[in-house]
């Protein structure tokens, strides 16, 4: 599964990722430590069609490009901040309670 070399404490969005078992169906990489309250929250506000847990992984959920914005403000609610990796050479967004905040790619 993803990564491009970047990490978040607690949570980490990386956009522009095939769905694992259709790969037609391009969404988000939704990373995290294992966090009951979020996990409930996650499952009880996506449909299941639009979100996946990826087995093997270590804390990452697959969800639909639609719900960026709500993974994002379940991830400052539940972790008090989210990575969101930009995509082609867009910058890195951080965002957390006080706002988002860009970075360009470090690594």
């Amino acid at each position: 599964m993803p990564s491009r070399g970047l990490v978040s404490d607690a949570c980490r969005i990386e956009p522009g990722i095939p769905h694992p078992e259709d790969q037609r169906r391009v969404g988000l990489a939704v990373t995290t430590p294992y966090h009951e309250d979020f996990v409930d929250e996650l499952k009880s506000s996506l449909p299941v069609r639009d979100r996946l847990w990826v087995r093997g992984s270590e804390g990452v959920w697959w969800v639909a490009a639609a719900h960026e914005q709500l993974v994002t403000d379940l991830c400052v609610r539940h972790f008090g901040s989210v990575l969101v990796l930009g995509q082609d050479g867009e910058s890195d967004r951080w965002v957390d309670a006080q706002g988002t905040h860009t970075q360009e790619r470090l690594l």
